[in-house]
C-alpha cells in the first residue's frame, strides 16, 4: 500500500511539472505572437500614412491681385466721376492704385500712390495695368452734371409789328433737305404761349413745329443757321428771325 501511494505521488509530481512547463511555453508563444502582431500593425500604419501623404495635395497659395497702374505720361486729368463732363484736376504722378471701375472698366477709380488724399476717375486709355476687370469692384459715382446752357432770346425789333393776318408761314417740307450728317442738337424753348414753326437754313434746311410752352431738342447738322419763326403773339400772327448755331439753347417769347 505504501508503494502504490509513493508511485501515485511521483506520478502527480510528473504531471504537475508537465503542466508547469506547458504554461511557460504558452506564455512565451503568446508574447511572441503579440510582438509579431504589433510589428504587422506598425507596418500597416506606416503604409497607411504613406498612402495618405501621397494622396494629400500640397496646399498652394493664391497669388495676390495686382491693382497697381502706371499713368501713360508725366501727368493725367483726374475727374470727379467716370466722364469728361465732371470737374477735373491734374494728377502729377506716374503711379496709382486702382480701387474701382465703371462702364465695364472703360473708367477706373484710382488713388495716387504719392498722396492718398488725391483720388478720382481716369480713363482706361490713360493708364497701363494688369488686373482683370472681373477682379475690380464697381464703384459708386455722382450723377453727371448737366451741360451749361445759355438762353438766347429772339432779338427784339425797334417797332415789333405782326405781319398781316393773311400772311401765312410757308408749308413745312415733308422731309428736311440735308446734304450733311445730322449729328448735333439745338434746344428750343417756346414761351410764346402758342405753337410756333421754325425754319432753319444753313448746312441743311430744316423745319420744326414746337408746341405751346414746350421745350424740344431738334437734330441738325453741325454749323450755324439763319432761322425764321412763325407763330401767334397776343392773338395776332407774328414772326421773327435771327441766327443760331448747333449746341445752342434758345427760347422764344412775345415782346
Amino acid at each position: 500500500m505504501k508503494k502504490i501511494i509513493a508511485l501515485f505521488v511521483i506520478a502527480m509530481s510528473i504531471i504537475s511539472c508537465s503542466q508547469f512547463q506547458s504554461s511557460q511555453q504558452l506564455a512565451t508563444q503568446t508574447a511572441a505572437a503579440s510582438t509579431a502582431t504589433s510589428v504587422v500593425l506598425t507596418a500597416e500604419a506606416l503604409a497607411q500614412a504613406a498612402t495618405e501623404a501621397a494622396w494629400t495635395p500640397t496646399p498652394t497659395s493664391t497669388p495676390a491681385i495686382d491693382y497697381s497702374a502706371q499713368i501713360n505720361g508725366t501727368s493725367a486729368q483726374l475727374f470727379a466721376g467716370p466722364g469728361e463732363t465732371y470737374s477735373s484736376m491734374i494728377l502729377d504722378t506716374d503711379k496709382v492704385t486702382i480701387i474701382g471701375q465703371a462702364y465695364q472698366c472703360a473708367w477706373f477709380k484710382v488713388v495716387s500712390n504719392a498722396d492718398s488724399n488725391k483720388s478720382g476717375w481716369i480713363s482706361a486709355d490713360e493708364i497701363t495695368y494688369s488686373v482683370k476687370c472681373s477682379d475690380v469692384q464697381v464703384a459708386d459715382f455722382p450723377p453727371a452734371p448737366l451741360p451749361t446752357s445759355t438762353d438766347t432770346p429772339i432779338p427784339p425789333t425797334d417797332t415789333p409789328m405782326p405781319p398781316p393776318t393773311s400772311t401765312k408761314a410757308p408749308a413745312a417740307p415733308s422731309a428736311p433737305s440735308v446734304s450733311c450728317q445730322v449729328n448735333s442738337n439745338i434746344i428750343i424753348q417756346n414761351r410764346s404761349g402758342a405753337p410756333v414753326t421754325i425754319y432753319l437754313s444753313g448746312p441743311g434746311s430744316f423745319a420744326f413745329s414746337i408746341g405751346a410752352s414746350e421745350t424740344s431738342t431738334v437734330k441738325v447738322c453741325s454749323g450755324s443757321y439763319n432761322y425764321t419763326i412763325y407763330g401767334t403773339c397776343n392773338g395776332s400772327a407774328a414772326s421773327g428771325s435771327g441766327r443760331i448755331s448747333d449746341g445752342d439753347q434758345v427760347y422764344f417769347h412775345c415782346n
